[in-house]
């Protein structure tokens, strides 16, 4: 099979399905809604069961058939070439190099077993329906590029954490190198996507773990860092207001007035004044 566009999804329904030993020039990405097959892949056949799903590498030769004859199956498959995730990754020839590349910035290093000879289960069912409004979104005459590129990403990404090498110990230096680059880059734009090409973890992930460790968005540290270099600069220096907004990382002295507000609860002028009055400059 051969494909014009970089991404399609259908949906198999049988009563006792085989599929004999094929391979394709894109990924596939197959998850099972109802029933059960055998899977052979990578020189092995595995079980696979309701809620299951595998990722097929391009060129790679694999096979399924129900394991029950009367066994209603129910399997959904989403094929899709590099490109759909980033026009750069268009010449990418394998999952490996593809994941591996930025914006997805995954260190195949870091997995502790091959994605695509591995069957993963979707406990909470967050796959099913991102792959739910994939197929929603595709069936319609107006899906835009960028669901296309979010929803493949973050599913890559989620199931590439649950096979990924992080103990409590790596955890703890993941976060510190994050707080630390925070701290020296607060002043800055797209900050986490420089630190996630420098250390090679995938956007979505630092965010999400950030969030997970901390409880609190990479965004709302760095606005709160933001607002306490504020502050410091409103009470220890003669800067003008519109210049210390510039100096913590607003284009905006709009935006920053706003974000200040709602961090202290005062204006940045009634801040200063405030402060000075209490003899603390």
């Amino acid at each position: 099979m051969l494909m014009n566009v970089p991404f399609h999804m259908m949906t198999y329904q049988h009563p006792n399905l085989i599929q004999f030993e094929h391979s394709h020039a894109f990924f596939e990405l197959g998850y099972l809604r109802e029933g059960s097959i055998v899977h052979s892949f990578a020189d092995k056949s595995v079980l696979a069961k309701k809620g299951d799903y595998f990722i097929i590498d391009i060129g790679d030769i694999h096979s399924y058939k129900s394991l029950k004859s009367d066994d209603l199956l129910v399997m959904q498959n989403c094929l899709f070439l590099p490109s759909v995730i980033d026009n750069s990754m268009r010449s990418c020839e394998s999952f490996r190099e593809m994941i591996s590349s930025h914006p997805l910035n995954i260190a195949w290093d870091l997995l502790e077993q091959n994605p695509t000879s591995t069957i993963f289960h979707d406990e909470t069912g967050e796959i099913g329906m991102m792959l739910d409004i994939l197929s929603r979104e595709t069936n319609g005459k107006d899906c835009h590029p960028q669901v296309l590129k979010g929803l493949i990403s973050t599913i890559l990404v989620i199931t590439m954490q649950k096979i990924m090498k992080v103990n409590s110990n790596s955890s703890s230096d993941i976060i510190n190198t994050i707080l630390k680059y925070a701290s020296e880059h607060y002043f800055e734009d797209n900050i986490l996507t420089s630190l996630s090409r420098e250390i090679h973890y995938s956007l979505p992930y630092l965010s999400s773990f950030f969030k997970k460790k901390t409880g609190r968005s990479f965004k709302e540290h760095i606005q709160k860092l933001r607002i306490e270099e504020a502050c410091r600069l409103l009470i220890s220096s003669n800067y003008k207001i519109c210049d210390i907004s510039g100096l913590v990382g607003y284009k905006s002295e709009t935006q920053f007035h706003k974000t200040f507000m709602e961090f202290t609860g005062t204006t940045p002028k009634k801040y200063r004044t405030e402060k000075r009055n209490e003899g603390l400059f």
